[in-house]
């Protein structure tokens, strides 16, 4: 396949979930321009989680035969940072934001921001697919969280009440 076939499939997935949710604001609709900022905060959020968990593996060595060390790397430390690190741009970059308004905003938000770091996401797997990774391996997992991402901008209308 050639590389904007793999990109549009990369990005095609976060595209119709990011469009669905924006469809499904009745009230007010979210202004694109701080939508497309929030996709890009996703993007940043990744870079984020680079920076956190480079100095957080060289101190923790997971030995890779290791089931019990892979899961609490993979449940504890990967979960947390990536998290985390979105959540920085949701609670701090965004939430103050007077467009932040409304109970759906929270969910509308968290998922964009969400979808921004997934496609940055996807597009490196992409590149590693090609060089011999199962992509379906890669996105699959990724794809999953956006949906928890919708808990977490309800979690955040709770603490606006």
């Amino acid at each position: 396949m050639d590389i904007f076939t793999l990109l549009a499939l990369a990005l095609a997935p976060g595209a119709a979930i990011g469009l669905y949710i924006y469809l499904k604001d009745k009230h007010e609709r979210e202004p694109i321009g701080l939508l497309v900022k929030s996709f890009f905060y996703g993007v940043l959020s990744t870079i984020v989680t680079l920076l956190i968990s480079w100095p957080i593996n060289m101190l923790i060595p997971i030995d890779p035969s290791s089931l019990t060390q892979q899961a609490v790397h993979a449940f504890l430390l990967v979960a947390l940072i990536e998290e985390f690190s979105k959540f920085i741009f949701v609670r701090w970059v965004l939430y103050p934001n007077k467009n932040f308004n409304e109970p759906f905003d929270e969910i509308v938000y968290a998922v964009v921001v969400s979808l921004g770091f997934a496609g940055l996401e996807n597009i490196l797997y992409i590149k590693r697919w090609r060089s011999g990774n199962s992509y379906s391996q890669n996105v699959y997992g990724s794809t999953s969280t956006r949906y928890l991402w919708c808990t977490n901008g309800l979690l955040f209308r709770q603490s606006k009440i």
